[in-house]
């Protein structure tokens, strides 16, 4: 009798066994979990200015380009012909956030999820200048992995080979 429960218990190893090894094949399931998952930590990247260092500030040529071209920012003309910022452009010129004009590129982040891997892309063709700067700007990356996303990747992926479950 204890040879039959023997056999019991091999079966049912070798059963979850044959399941860690079909999800672990084929991990698109968890990899579209985490591309949600990134595109929230890509937005705290955004909130935050930079993580896990802040991004650097915008050269003031740059906020003069920005404040300048908005006329709502500016009240009419004074007779002497200088302009004094408006409400709206003092409170814009003091919240300013780097990279969120519009939110253009904040929500144009995708992710394309596959059996062995997991590609984080944007649709905004300026999210290159940005990611590697150029000459006359400062490299501000939103798409950066933090040490806590790597975690959850490694955390995640572990649970859901051994049980299947997307936690």
């Amino acid at each position: 009798m204890s040879g039959a429960g023997v056999k019991i218990l091999a079966d049912s190893v070798l059963a979850r066994l044959k399941g860690m090894e079909e999800r672990g094949g084929n991990l698109t399931g968890f990899n579209r979990h985490f591309g949600g998952y990134m595109k929230g930590s890509i937005d705290r990247n955004f909130t935050a200015q930079g993580r896990p260092a802040p991004w650097a500030p915008l050269k003031a040529s740059t906020m003069a380009g920005f404040m300048y071209s908005r006329k709502s920012f500016w009240n009419k003309r004074k007779k002497d012909g200088g302009r004094t910022l408006s409400k709206k452009g003092r409170e814009a010129k003091a919240g300013r956030l780097l990279l969120v004009d519009k939110g253009l590129m904040r929500n144009s982040f995708f992710s394309i999820a596959g059996a062995r891997s997991i590609i984080m892309a944007s649709n905004d063709p300026k999210l290159k200048y940005h990611v590697f700067g150029t000459k006359f700007m400062a490299a501000r990356n939103p798409l950066l992995f933090q040490a806590e996303d790597v975690d959850y990747y490694g955390r995640g992926v572990t649970e859901f080979i051994l049980t299947g479950r997307i936690v």
